[in-house]
């Protein structure tokens, strides 16, 4: 579709799908070309084609880059979900939780979603944890494919065995290095080294977005895999 019919939109969801394959380098190159194709000012599609190229800079662990894509994307549409948590996490990320904590906070006076709730746990509110809880257990058991890796991400800090029950549920419906990053970070919180390197073997030689190998280091640093944890610590920039 992209190549038939090169628009935002259809450059833009091909950039994605590389990039949770793995093809980083390559979906950030079509980036450029999408927003080249936008001739109006629809805030939808600013804000959308933002938040992908923001996504795919996260994928490769450039939280920095990532922060200023999603801030533009959040000042467009500062009622775009997607925008509003990823700029949290990725101000979390680059040290910034006090204004990670306001612009939670503010997000959840008109939207009192499930991974709103989670970040405000986070961020110091776990008198929300219960009702966060609920919701994700609400969203899960209406649509498993579309939350279980969101509700995974939520119980990887407060019920792990729970987080790598999601975590498998969401690899069995889509085998992606992202996915099985997620599976290898919930085996390591719930203190299941082994299962963690089973889990993300193939991102050791499969060219994995950034982000993804640095799980399967610490994965492998856990189970005895040394000579693999070596390797992607070379890769990675990581000395001992």
């Amino acid at each position: 579709a992209a190549k038939q019919f090169p628009n935002p939109t259809t450059l833009g969801v091909y950039a994605a799908s590389l990039g949770v394959q793995g093809k980083v380098d390559e979906g950030l190159a079509l980036m450029p070309k999408a927003a080249a194709a936008v001739h109006d000012n629809p805030p939808e599609l600013l804000s959308w084609l933002l938040f992908q190229w923001g996504r795919l800079y996260e994928l490769e662990g450039d939280f920095a880059t990532a922060r200023d894509f999603y801030a533009e994307a959040h000042r467009r549409m500062p009622g775009y979900l997607e925008a509003t948590a990823h700029l949290a996490q990725a101000m979390m990320q680059t040290g910034d939780t006090a204004g990670a904590k306001k612009l939670v906070e503010a997000a959840l006076a008109e939207d009192r979603h499930p991974t709103l709730l989670g970040l405000a746990v986070q961020l110091g509110h776990p008198e929300l944890l219960d009702e966060a809880k609920r919701e994700w257990e609400r969203y899960v058991a209406a649509l498993p494919e579309a939350f279980s890796d969101h509700a995974a991400r939520f119980y990887l800090t407060v019920d792990p065995a729970r987080a790598l029950v999601l975590a498998r549920a969401n690899l069995a419906n889509r085998d992606t290095p992202e996915a099985r990053a997620l599976v290898g970070e919930a085996a390591l919180a719930a203190g299941e080294p082994a299962a963690a390197c089973e889990a993300v073997g193939p991102l050791a030689t499969a060219q994995a977005p950034r982000a993804q190998r640095f799980i399967a280091w610490r994965a492998f640093s856990k189970c005895g895999r040394t000579e693999d944890a070596d390797r992607l610590a070379r890769d990675l920039g990581i000395s001992r």
